[in-house]
């Protein structure tokens, strides 16, 4: 079946993470007003089927309906107004980049849980919504644009298989799914409608799909990308010779504040997420920046 080998692809050609997904779209369509609370993220290279993934739940949905949100204008979705998110069940941002994903970060997860959203329209009285609204998370990046933290639970993570880049026969298989093509013009009924039924016979009883979701390479490798660039700062600090802790006389100091204020500020520089505090302190631990044995004298 196309649609089952699309996915297939998208997942990076995991079997396990094939039917997860699958599940995780049927969920969508036979129960649009549950919110599963993730955030899907697809990493790749353009041109890998992300967005044909969105052509097609827009023709389950209905042409006619407009229920999904495609915007590579993060402000579209959280900035002053946001008409982007009313009634959506699904909000695509595309070709997100690092600097959006860590600066938007917090706002994103918050709206993969919230139960409501505040709504405001131009010229309109803000008002509130249920939010059913599905993220998913598109780069062409290689490396994680959106930061993984080591107990995040909200965020699955797929890096595209690049099998069919450029494979012009297969992805003209999927022309009638196109946002600027009409399903009837040359794929017929039937077949959406197979395609649909395939995914409404689906078992999802026991699917919840955060107790369940794949750890994937692409989550383990965009953890890495949240911890490394803290790890190398860090690690810098003490090759140049500082240490977390002191000592003057007979006074020891522990110099973690300092450092911890030191580090959010060049993270804030930058456009880094910052780790939490668990995680901070594993990786002062690490680097040898919280070793008593580094002490040095400052008197």
């Amino acid at each position: 079946m196309l649609f089952r080998d699309l996915v297939y692809h998208l997942v990076g050609k995991d079997d396990d993470s094939c039917q997860w997904m699958i599940l995780y779209l049927a969920h969508i369509l036979q129960k649009p007003w549950v919110n599963q609370g993730l955030i899907i993220t697809f990493r790749g290279l353009e041109g890998c089927g992300k967005d044909v993934l969105m052509d097609f739940m827009q023709a389950f949905f209905g042409m006619e309906h407009d229920y999904i949100t495609r915007t590579s204008k993060q402000d579209q979705v959280f900035g002053q107004f946001n008409s982007a998110l009313k009634h959506k069940l699904i909000v695509q941002l595309n070709e997100a980049t690092a600097a959006d994903g860590f600066k938007n970060a917090s706002l994103v997860k918050d709206l993969s849980t919230a139960k409501k959203i505040t709504v405001n329209e131009k010229h309109k009285q803000e008002y509130k919504l249920k939010n059913f609204a599905h993220l998913f998370y598109m780069s062409n990046s290689i490396s994680s644009s959106l930061p993984v933290e080591m107990a995040e639970r909200r965020i699955a993570s797929f890096e595209t298989s690049s099998d069919h880049k450029g494979d012009g026969a297969y992805w003209g298989r999927t022309a009638p799914f196109t946002q600027d093509v009409e399903p009837t013009l040359n794929w017929p009924q039937s077949d959406v409608d197979a395609v649909y039924s395939w995914l409404m016979d689906q078992d999802i009883s026991s699917f919840i799909a955060k107790d369940c979701r794949p750890k994937t390479k692409a989550y383990a490798d965009a953890q890495a990308d949240q911890c490394d660039k803290t790890y190398e700062w860090l690690a810098d600090k003490v090759q140049s010779g500082f240490a977390s802790w002191a000592k003057e006389g007979d006074f020891v100091f522990n110099m973690k504040t300092q450092i911890k204020a030191e580090a959010k500020s060049w993270h804030a520089r930058n456009e880094y997420k910052f780790p939490t505090g668990q995680m901070f302190d594993k990786l002062l631990r690490e680097t040898g920046a919280h070793d008593p044995a580094a002490m040095k004298d400052i008197g």
